[in-house]
């Protein structure tokens, strides 16, 4: 529940702060993960049955790529900062690709209503 994914998150952190960054992301996409499956389950929702991605989703058409940027409706805070932190450790990484991927999937779940993000948490 909400002490799992808390404990899971401040894990994560410290996990960077020891250098394990590999480690740090994993474990920061198993909040998010974890989360999502949480509130499926409390929505009634089958896991398997309705999706909610994980990230963004790209569309290519014949010349050109279009991003879904349609808002993550079984993400919370928790999955917010956790997306957050990854931005953080893409861009020390100068792993610029990921840091835009990560980043356009944070607008999405900030754009959520369901997602229950504070308007504090999003200026921070």
């Amino acid at each position: 529940g909400e002490v799992a994914l808390e404990n899971a998150y401040y894990n994560a952190k410290g996990e960077r702060d020891s250098g394990e960054l590999d480690e740090a992301r994993e474990t920061f996409e198993s909040v998010v993960r974890m989360e999502v499956e949480q509130n499926k389950k409390e929505a009634g929702v089958d896991i398997a049955e309705e999706e909610d991605a994980m990230d963004v989703e790209v569309t290519t058409t014949s010349s050109s790529k279009t991003l879904s940027l349609a808002p993550l409706k079984f993400h919370g805070p928790w999955s917010y900062k956790a997306v957050k932190q990854l931005v953080k450790l893409h861009l020390r990484s100068l792993n610029c690709d990921s840091a835009v991927k990560d980043y356009e999937r944070l607008l999405r779940i900030a754009s959520s209503a369901d997602a229950k993000i504070s308007p504090n948490a999003v200026e921070k």
